[in-house]
This record gives structure tokens, sequence and C-alpha cells, in this order.
């Protein structure tokens, strides 16, 4: 690639499937993914938008942020920075989400949350501070070598298999050792998909094959090919684990397995490791475990830090921050997004933005309230548990009505049981509405 020759000549040896060359555009690698998972966000909020508007044209938008965008600008980083760098970098979707939530779906910012962006921020910027900023140079089939021929390879492919065969062939089957409904069951299903999604080494190999021109080489098709297969299953899998987890719960961990799966990776099957020193490699695993532990904050909260529940500011603060901004007052006669007066806030609760959109519980009234993109806010439906009580409560109701006639001679035993069977009846359609509900 074009931004290759920018590079400095080769400084030593790697091994014998390749030599290292100082890398000093790594920070271009870096930039490119970061403005990447903020593409990625954004398409998933406006399938979020899409959903909630009926706007179909905004699934159009997403897909091509997703799906098209956010991979292109994901090579081009995987171009100019090592795998073990890069990887780290993918954790800044869950800080854009947070980030703009207060302002693309009117979430409050809390304690919680904003700890969580600001440790998994320092753990990525010490990973790409004191991960490999040397390239190895190789040729297609020194890569291919490195990646089926070396120990480390074999090492991380018998490790990699055998968590997926244990994983979906032994534990999850087990209703005894992974109930269906279960966090632990949740938690399992998403660092499996997350395993599977943080091979990016993949992509790594087809890159090169594509700077050496190798378009009549069958292996650069079967490359790409086995990308998109591992990407798509990779979702696959993840989107089976939501049909029945929370998927703050969920994408959290599948987030933090394959950024781990990807710095592993990266070392063992790449050997990018030989790019740092020792010092520099006691200090980037540590950051790797620094951002794996943030995103684990926005599910389990240390309880010697207090509730995390607190809210430091949300859509109505920003609103008053941004009144006098010629650029807010612009969106806002627009309505683009929360702050500027398209949305309206959520109940307090800590669903994430992207992944949650499902109303809030509301502990005074008992009702579901949910988030419009419309400027109106739904009005709050009974659940069926209120619409039962209500009913046990007319029932209990008429049955004392005509047990005070029966004493009283006015009401006939007829009489009574046509009284009872239409209020048996009503009571029928009412739990079937509540059913529905």
């Amino acid at each position: 690639m074009a931004g290759r020759a920018l590079q400095d000549n080769l400084v030593g040896p790697a091994n014998e499937f390749g030599s290292l060359q100082s890398d000093n555009l790594w920070f271009l690698g870096v930039f490119m993914e970061i403005l990447g998972t903020l593409v990625s966000v954004a398409g998933k909020q406006m399938f979020r938008y899409a959903a909630v508007t009926g706007r179909k044209k905004f699934y159009l938008y997403g897909f091509i942020g997703v799906v098209v965008v956010y991979p292109a600008l994901d090579i081009v980083a995987l171009e100019f920075a090592a795998q073990t760098v890069i990887s780290t970098v993918t954790g800044m979707v869950v800080v854009w989400n947070i980030l703009l939530a207060p302002c693309t779906l009117g979430e409050d910012m809390t304690t919680k949350r904003i700890s969580s962006a600001v440790v998994i921020m320092l753990g990525i910027v010490g990973a790409g501070s004191f991960g490999p900023h040397f390239e190895i140079v190789r040729t297609p089939e020194q890569e291919l070598q490195q990646m089926f021929t070396t120990g480390g390879a074999i090492t991380y492919y018998f490790l990699l298999f055998s968590f997926l065969a244990v994983g979906y062939g032994v534990i999850l089957p087990n209703e005894k050792w992974m109930p269906k409904q279960s966090l632990r069951n949740g938690a399992l299903q998403g660092a499996l998909a997350g395993a599977i999604n943080g091979n990016a080494f993949v992509v790594k190999a087809a890159i090169l094959f594509v700077e050496h021109h190798k378009w009549n080489d069958v292996v650069l098709y079967l490359l790409w090919g086995l990308t998109c297969t591992y990407h798509l299953f990779a979702l696959s899998m993840l989107a089976i684990a939501l049909r029945s987890h929370e998927a703050l719960h969920v994408v959290t961990i599948y987030e933090g397995v394959s950024i781990a799966v990807g710095a592993l990776s990266g070392n063992l099957v790449l050997a990018e490791y030989q790019g740092q020193s020792g010092v520099e490699l006691g200090f980037y695993i540590p950051c790797v475990f620094l951002i794996m532990y943030g995103l684990s904050l926005m599910v389990y909260w240390p309880s010697c830090f207090g509730e995390g529940d607190e809210i430091l500011w949300n859509a109505e603060d920003i609103e008053l921050m941004t009144e006098n901004v010629p650029i807010c007052k612009a969106g806002r006669d627009a309505g683009c997004c929360y702050c500027c007066g398209t949305l309206q806030p959520r109940p307090k609760g800590e669903n994430s933005s992207l992944i949650a959109g499902k109303g809030e519980q509301d502990e005074e009234v008992g009702m579901k309230k949910k988030v419009s993109f419309g400027g109106v806010e739904p009005e709050p439906e009974p659940d069926c548990v209120d619409r039962l009580l209500d009913w046990g409560s007319e029932a209990q109701d008429t049955l004392t009505a005509f047990a005070t006639k029966a004493k009283d001679g006015v009401c006939s035993l007829p009489d009574r049981a046509k009284e009872i069977g239409k209020q048996m009846k009503s009571g029928q359609e009412t739990r079937e509405r509540a059913r529905e509900t």
C-alpha cells in the first residue's frame, strides 16, 4: 500500500518468516479504528431510530455504516498498525455509546457509565502506547507458514477450538450446568461469540495478499470468504444469545472476550510480540486487562464504590449548556437528536442505549414507559398483573353484592347463576387481553 512507502527501512530480523520494520504510522491506524468505531455506533443507533420511528431509509444508512464503512476503516487501520493494537481500540464502541447516549437517546449519564468509559479509555491509551510499533514484513507465503506451521499458532488453534467445542458441544446443552435463563448461560454465549469474532489475523493475511497483487491466487478469496464467515457466525451467535438474555450483560462480555482474543491471536499466530521490548510487553498486558475491567464495570459494579446509579448529567443539562451554541440551535430547529428536541427523557435505568430500548420500570406506578423519537412519549399501559388484579377486585365486589341480595331474598338462584356466568365470561376476556399484552 502507498502508506507503507512512508515508513522506515528494515531494522532487524524477526524470525525465519519475516523481518521487522519500523512502523511510524501506527497512530494513523489507531485514528482510523477510532473513527470506524464511531461510525459503527452511529450505524447501530440508526437501526434503533428506524425501528421506533418507522423511517425505513435509516435501516439502509445504518447498514452502510456498520457493514460497509466500518469494515473498510478497520481494514485500513490494520494496514497501518499491528492487530494487537487495533484489537484493543475496538473498546471505543462502548465508550462512544456511553458518551453519545444522553444526546442521541436521552439517557442519563451515571457514575457507573462514566467510570467505565474512563477506565476503558485509559486502557486503550496504554495499549496503544506500549503495543508493538514495528511491522513484521513478510511475503504471502511466509505469512501462511507463520499462521499454520509455528508452535504459537498451533497452540492458539488448539485452545480456541477446544474452548468452542467444549462450550457449544458440552456445557451449553447441559441444562443442569447452564440453565437457559441464568446469567452464566448468557455470559458463556457472549464469551463464545466474542472468541469467534476476535480472529482479525485472517483479515491481516488477506490484506497482505492484496498488497502483493495475488489476484489469481485462490487463497486470497478463501481468506476473504473465511473473514466474512466467522464475522457472520459470531454475529448470529450473539443474536441468538440476545433472545433470552439482557443485551447489556451479553454484549459487554462479547466485547471483552473479543478484545482479549484479538490480542492473544496477534501475539501467538502473527508473533507481533517480537516488535516489543520486555518492558513494553509488561505494560501492554495489564492495559488489555484494564480495558476488560472497564467493560465489566458496566455489569458488575463493586458495591464498595456505592450504587453507581447516581446521575451526573442528562439530556436536559446538555440542552442548557448548549442553548447558545449556534450549531446546536440549528440542530434543535432540525430536530436531529435528543438535546435538539427530538426525544423525550427516559425513566432512570441502566439499560444500554444501543441494545435495550424496551422501556424502563416506573416504580411509582408499576407501568412501562417507552422512548419515542417523535417528540411524544406513549401513554403507559398497565401490565397483565394490574389487569388481573382489577378483574379480581370487580369479581369480589360482584359476589359480595350477590350474597347481600340473596340474604335479603331479592335475588333468586337462577339470576345469580346468570350474573356469575356473565362475570366469568368478562374475566376470561380480560385474561385473554392481558395475555396478548
